[in-house]
């Protein structure tokens, strides 16, 4: 049997990067999320961003935000996997505005667990440390 690297275990063992997209659905997309559970992994890792509308959408940049987060959380209400989320940076005040919006979606839904990780981007290091303080606050 081969070698596993860590990388291939957290995508193939711990979590679905980015939902399940080889069955030809986009990465992200509420369909790629859906497709995962079928995987049983403990969590499904997606990435959001804030849309040019305000809403919390599912999206990697450059990719167009798609899905609303409120949705996607949907699938996850009363069973496993867990949701995994990523963070997407934008300007600072933005990103807390963001994290602000992320937060207050995922309580709502009353998830039993929720992983939320912010990607740090080009955003200086001084910045992303606060945004790190600000989402554990």
């Amino acid at each position: 049997m081969g070698e596993t690297t860590f990388e291939t275990i957290i995508k193939t063992k711990f979590s679905s990067h980015r939902g399940e997209p080889s069955l030809g659905v986009e990465e992200n997309s509420l369909a790629a999320i859906s497709a995962a559970f079928a995987l049983k992994p403990p969590f499904i890792e997606f990435d959001i961003v804030a849309a040019p509308d305000g809403i919390i959408r599912t999206g990697h940049p450059p990719q167009k935000p798609m899905d609303p987060l409120d949705e996607v959380l949907e699938l996850f209400k009363d069973q496993s996997p867990y949701p995994k989320i990523d963070i997407k940076p934008t300007a600072e005040k933005e990103f807390r505005d963001t994290i602000d919006k992320t937060l207050d979606i995922v309580i709502s839904k009353k998830l039993p667990m929720t992983l939320i990780t912010l990607e740090r981007g080009g955003i200086p290091l001084g910045e992303y440390l606060s945004l790190q303080r600000h989402l554990a606050e």
